[in-house]
């Protein structure tokens, strides 16, 4: 470390032999200017520390802004999804109860085959094939109906 610096009126009472000595006063003064050298890289040396503190302070500023901004989003964005997911889960359910008893209907109704009815018998295989489509085409419009409100609602 540098020479501890004397007071300037410590310099100033200079003995009769030190005044009369212009080598020693040069050296004074090189000493001086060497010690304002010295403090003027530690005042670098400290600003640029100042500097670096200053731009981790801000880093850091930016951190925990950009987790907290992250984390709302992120939070918020699961709960859109699960209950999107949620939604989505249903539709699918109710997709696949209509493709179920539409396929059900399907079969039923394929299956009505007026040639193999007996003719002694034909008003009551009649009235049960009416009521077989009759309850296709209710079942359709409410599978239909519930669809669509699904899907509206979505």
């Amino acid at each position: 470390m540098a020479e501890k610096i004397r007071p300037v009126e410590q310099m100033l009472e200079l003995s009769d032999d030190e005044a009369l000595s212009s080598e020693h006063l040069e050296l004074q003064v090189q000493k001086a200017q060497e010690q304002l050298l010295q403090l003027k890289r530690e005042q670098e040396q400290i600003e640029k520390q100042k500097r670096e503190l200053e731009e981790l302070s801000r880093r850091q500023e930016e951190l925990e802004r950009g987790r907290t901004e992250m984390t709302d989003k992120l939070t918020r964005s699961l709960v859109v999804l699960e209950r999107e997911a949620y939604n989505a889960q249903r539709r699918l359910e109710q997709i696949r109860a209509s493709r179920e008893s539409f396929g059900q209907h399907l079969e039923l109704i394929e299956a009505i085959d007026p040639k193999t009815w007996n003719p002694a018998d034909l008003h009551k295989e009649l009235s049960r094939a009416l009521s077989t489509v009759d309850d296709a085409r209710t079942e359709y419009s409410e599978q239909r109906s519930r669809l669509q409100a699904t899907a509206r609602y979505h």
